[in-house]
């Protein structure tokens, strides 16, 4: 027994009725099998090895291929469908605990990404043609600029965690520096004693990863500016436990890789592949769909989320169309010449599939009012544990949990516990030991069902009506 109070013995005789587990986290909400299929034949079957080697879900390395794969195809092509053009740049979070094996599954590309450069730097300076550094890791846009102005083919922005760099989007430029970024868009850049730098097709890959509660806090920040409806997110279960997998030979999807950083610019401009003809009528269908979904959220960041995915759809298909060629490339030695409905075709259905149901489970976590926010961080340090009982008090405090962020603060804590009482989720179980009146003790339990791997039932915002 706690020094100061006690438990009631009816308090743990009440039986718990029809909790709400809606909030329930890290594993208990349904999330999307990664289509590894849509890689191409050897990709599919490269993911998942690479994936088991690292005891990460595939999930991580298969989305971090998909951007790798975007970015050394950089400024030498992009999508034409029918008059609308998008460049090969693509944005994406790796959400999950430091444990969850983001860091892992990036390790390949990274790799790959410095024997590229290493290869390049080797090359005599005759070649005028082979692509320089691809990787930056400076987040300030005058840094990235640099580097930027003096690789025409574009770059790559890599980080374990994307937190340092989003704090830095309020600053002075910063902000539509990224934008244009991420739209390949023209930029020129002034430097304080020095001559402006001028970029031609300023783009900017990005592949990171991000901790969920350093999500939430980015997605709902004020700074957002629509940055938040840019990303493709992946947040998938933990692999849970541990096992030794058999190496994964590398040699020949780094010579795949290779053959997309040495497609070339022509004239210094990107060559644009057209989309098959006979996919346009339902790509067109399709973009007015999401559309319309959008309107229903025309403010929030999902309807924003929505609206860009006609041309993250297009994006997509360059990627699917190139990295199936690199790994049988005989057929065309230059790299595809077209976008086919086959490609295209296999980005929606990503989207529709995979994309879409992660983005939107994402952006609810963030996107719900704060204090079921705090609510759902309490439920992942009390499951990650397994705590039957706990005091809030000392949680807070970080004694028996470790840092414990926003929950620190006592009025938090005591929303958040609010909220998960009132979803019969948690129960007080103290007593004052004096029997007199007064505020009870921070002691609660935890309703088994939270711990069980049972699917959300009930939003949590009807719980007042329940």
């Amino acid at each position: 027994m706690l020094q100061g109070y006690h438990t009631s013995n009816l308090d743990s005789a009440i039986t718990w009725s029809n909790p709400d587990i809606s909030l329930l986290n890290g594993g208990n909400q349904s999330r999307p099998s990664f289509p590894a299929q849509m890689l191409g034949e050897f990709w599919a079957g490269w993911a998942p090895s690479v994936a088991a080697g690292k005891n990460a879900p595939v999930d991580y390395v298969g989305a971090s291929l998909i951007t790798l794969a975007a970015a050394l195809i950089g400024n030498a092509r992009t999508v034409d469908a029918g008059g609308w053009t998008e460049p090969s740049i693509l944005w994406t979070v790796l959400v999950g605990n430091p444990s969850a094996g983001k860091s892992p599954a990036m390790d390949p590309f990274i790799e790959m990404i410095a024997a590229f450069e290493a290869e390049a730097a080797d090359e005599t300076v005759e070649h005028e043609d082979v692509a320089g550094a691809i990787h930056i890791d400076d987040v300030t846009a005058p840094a990235a600029a640099e580097v930027a102005a003096s690789n025409p083919r574009g770059l790559i922005l890599t980080k374990d965690e994307l937190s340092h760099w989003w704090s830095r989007f309020g600053q002075t430029g910063g902000e539509a520096f990224w934008l244009k970024a991420f739209g390949g868009r023209p930029e020129s850049v002034k430097r304080k004693g020095k001559r402006p730098l001028h970029i031609k097709r300023l783009a900017i890959n990005v592949l990171g990863g991000a901790q969920p509660t350093t999500l939430d806090q980015f997605i709902a920040g004020k700074e957002n500016k629509g940055f938040a409806a840019r990303w493709l997110y992946v947040f998938p279960v933990p692999v849970r436990g541990f096992r030794i997998a058999k190496p994964v030979e590398m040699a020949f999807a780094q010579a795949a890789l290779r053959r997309l950083w040495r497609l070339q610019l022509e004239d210094g401009k990107p060559l644009a592949l057209p989309v098959a003809q006979q996919a346009l009528g339902r790509f067109e269908a399709w973009v007015n769909e999401k559309r319309q979904a959008a309107e229903a959220d025309e403010d929030g960041v999902w309807g924003q989320w929505l609206g860009k995915q006609g041309g993250i759809a297009l994006r997509l298909a360059l990627v699917f169309e190139h990295l199936w060629w690199a790994a049988k490339p005989s057929s065309n030695p230059n790299g595809p010449k077209k976008i086919s409905g086959r490609a295209l075709t296999a980005a929606m259905r990503f989207i529709d599939d995979y994309a879409a149901p992660m983005a939107a489970l994402t952006l609810a976590n963030a996107s719900c009012p704060v204090e079921d926010q705090d609510a759902l961080r309490l439920i992942r340090m009390l499951t990650k544990k397994g705590d039957a009982q706990f005091n809030a008090r000392l949680l807070g405090r970080g004694v028996s949990h470790g840092p414990a962020g926003r929950l620190a603060k006592p009025a938090v804590m005591s929303a958040a516990c609010d909220v998960l009482v009132a979803a019969k989720l948690i129960r007080h179980i103290g007593e004052r030991a004096d029997g007199k009146p007064g505020r009870r003790p921070s002691l609660f339990e935890v309703n088994p069902a939270l711990m069980s791997k049972l699917e959300p039932k009930v939003s949590l915002r009807r719980r007042a009506a329940a």
